[in-house]
């Protein structure tokens, strides 16, 4: 039950986010969208055998934010690809700011298998192999907290029939959310 609640709330604040980026986008105001939110989803996958991590940021909020920690200029809109070399920004930024522990072994960003946009955001999805029966995860999320005092960032895991989920921000990057 309490999880429906989250994610419920979670479905409200991405649709007020996003209907809210559509209207400052209208105003031509959209880099000064009020709602500054991230999704990290984490979902095991029984055929892959492997865990489906999609990211989710707003990518004005996300092309500034490159270019603040890395002095790297990636420009989403009407890119058809990524170079190797934006890649590996991007891959590094996830690894420094999204750290993901199960049991003692860290996730690594380095195999993006897909990203898109769709305006107003831009999703990365990887894919990590992980066989052993998970005791312990620990989180330490601190997506786009360099660039906003009221960053909110979401995750969501879901394997083995067990769903966790944590909301961070920009003074709490840090959960265990072992059960």
């Amino acid at each position: 039950m309490v999880l429906q609640v989250f994610l419920a709330l979670l479905l409200t604040i991405w649709q007020a986010s996003s209907a809210t980026s559509i209207l400052c986008a209208l105003s031509h105001n959209a880099a000064l969208h009020p709602i500054h939110v991230s999704m990290t989803n984490v979902e095991w996958n029984e055929t892959t055998q492997k865990f489906e991590i999609i990211i989710k940021l707003y990518t004005d909020d996300f092309e500034r934010m490159i270019e603040m920690e890395s002095n790297t200029n990636i420009s989403f809109a009407n890119l058809k690809s990524l170079t190797e070399e934006q890649i590996e920004v991007i891959n590094k930024y996830l690894n420094k700011n999204l750290q993901i522990q199960l049991n003692n072994h860290l996730v690594e960003f380095s195999a993006m298998q897909n990203w898109k946009t769709n305006g107003e955001s831009v999703w990365f999805e990887y894919q990590v192999s992980y066989i052993r029966k998970i005791k312990k995860v620990l989180v330490q999320n601190k997506l786009m907290t360099g660039l906003y005092d009221d960053q909110t960032n979401l995750f969501i895991m879901t394997y083995s029939n067990k769903n966790l989920a944590h909301t961070f921000s920009s003074s709490n990057t840090f959960a265990d959310l072992s059960q």
